[in-house]
């Protein structure tokens, strides 16, 4: 997003440890890369209808605002969103903490123009699409493509497997 010349940031962030340290971690990026945040309000974990606040002259607001039990949450601050005109008054929403199965049940509608940061997407390359082709395939994923924490823990796990197999070789 900083390549793209977005230089303002504002935060709606979850006021609890993750949200936080997304907040802090991004905003040590943001600065860093010679863009600056100029605010953020946060809500208290296990709200729904928290109030999104657009700030005068932010190009970005980044929603730092996820967890397992959060996923709903997420997904309705994303509708709030649209609702509050955030996009139309010219911000771009980035969550920094989305994955694509949370796009899927927004909708590509409530979706549209949401940037996200994803470590693993199925369709990237040749390499992500034969494990994907793979990984739907297993029983009970009914051809599903996988999330990038599911192939996050299919990887830790994998790696786990191979050390433990290398040291009873020895």
């Amino acid at each position: 997003m900083m390549a793209r010349g977005g230089k303002d940031w504002y935060f709606v962030t979850v006021n609890y440890a993750l949200g936080q340290g997304i907040e802090a971690e991004a905003t040590n990026y943001i600065e860093k890369h010679g863009g600056k945040v100029l605010g953020s309000a946060k809500h208290p974990l296990g709200t729904s209808g928290f109030r999104l606040v657009p700030a005068a002259g932010a190009e970005f607001q980044g929603q730092g605002d996820r967890a397992c039990q959060c996923r709903r949450r997420h997904i309705n601050a994303v509708k709030a969103g649209r609702e509050f005109g955030i996009q139309q008054g010219g911000q771009t929403m980035v969550a920094f903490l989305l994955f694509v199965n949370d796009v899927h049940g927004m909708g590509l509608k409530v979706a549209q123009g949401l940037q996200l940061l994803e470590a693993f997407y199925w369709d990237m390359d040749d390499d992500t699409r034969a494990f994907a082709k793979r990984f739907a395939a297993r029983p009970g994923m009914n051809g599903k493509m996988p999330s990038g924490n599911q192939a996050g823990v299919y990887a830790s796990t994998l790696a786990y497997l191979n050390a433990v197999a290398r040291d009873r070789q020895r």
